[in-house]
């Protein structure tokens, strides 16, 4: 009787054990591994992004309100296994960069991606062509710019000058010092302001210096060599200016008047000039050389 006992008594032993095992057996826990970045990063014209990851279960893949119309989801849940979503990101036209936050979730686990994606890139100038004085100078334009745009001078009496840039879109002085024009041309300069494949042009057009003979008196002589096909009057300042033009064809006329060429090519126009004391050429762009003779 008292081994049947013992034998009964083991035998609820095992049984309890067996129960205790069974009943702590560990519960498999929700989980998202990543199996890329957790930063992805996108040019201005977007593009599909893929994400992947290994799910224990059913997953969901969301993005946050703010995001919502700045891509398309492709696949949005799915079963366990190991996973390659896909997203369509659309193109940022603001001048600033932007990011998109994508949650993967399964069960209570989460992983989250930020697609951060770059801003249009701008170089913006008001206009791109100014005209300023023979004399010395400056010319401040304002420059909006979300790039580090570098500025190229195309002429050595053009001294450009900028604030220092940063990456928002924003207002930027830009100083362009123009020294004297000693000459008796109009000139003209560029400046460029380039980022990548990305540039803005400005044009500096600049009149001709003046021609002053001081105390001098008597008649002046003026030979031009030039090209041009269209010649406007010189501009000259004095009392009782009186004079003649040999244009170089043939033709001549009195001081203040123009002329138009019937033929193309270079020829030497010459003014013969009494009672100025000052001169100006503007307008004038195929000029080779200027001879003054008093």
């Amino acid at each position: 009787m008292k081994s049947h006992t013992l034998l009964y008594l083991w035998l609820m032993a095992v049984c309890l054990m067996a129960g205790c095992a069974k009943g702590t057996e560990p519960v498999e826990e929700d989980s998202i591994k990543l199996l890329g970045n957790r930063e992805i990063l996108l040019g201005a014209d977007g593009g599909k992004v893929e994400i992947s990851f290994e799910s224990s279960g059913a997953w969901k893949v969301s993005v946050d309100a703010a995001s919502a119309s700045l891509c398309t989801v492709h696949n949005s849940s799915g079963a366990a296994g190991t996973v390659v979503t896909g997203l369509t990101v659309y193109q940022n036209g603001s001048y600033d960069p932007r990011t998109i936050l994508v949650t993967i979730a399964c069960g209570n686990a989460s992983e989250t991606v930020a697609i951060i994606q770059a801003q249009m890139d701008a170089i913006i100038i008001a206009k791109d062509t100014y005209e300023v004085d023979y004399g010395e100078g400056r010319i401040e334009l304002n420059v909006n710019a979300n790039v580090d745009f570098t500025v190229e001078s195309g002429a050595d009496w053009i001294s450009p000058e900028i604030q220092k840039s940063s990456k928002a879109l924003e207002n930027r002085l830009l100083v362009l010092k123009v020294e004297e024009n000693t000459s008796f041309v109009p000139r003209e300069g560029t400046v460029l302001l380039k980022y990548g494949e990305l540039e803005q042009k400005i044009k500096i057009v600049q009149a001709a210096g003046v021609f002053d003979p001081g105390q001098l008196t008597g008649r002046m002589q003026i030979a031009i060599v030039h090209s041009e096909t269209v010649f406007p009057p010189l501009l000259f300042e004095g009392d009782d200016i009186t004079g003649v033009v040999f244009w170089g064809d043939g033709t001549q006329s009195l001081w203040d008047e123009g002329h138009t060429f019937g033929t193309e090519g270079e020829k030497e126009t010459v003014f013969e000039i009494s009672g100025a004391d000052s001169f100006r050429i503007e307008a004038l762009h195929s000029i080779s050389s200027i001879t003054i003779g008093l």
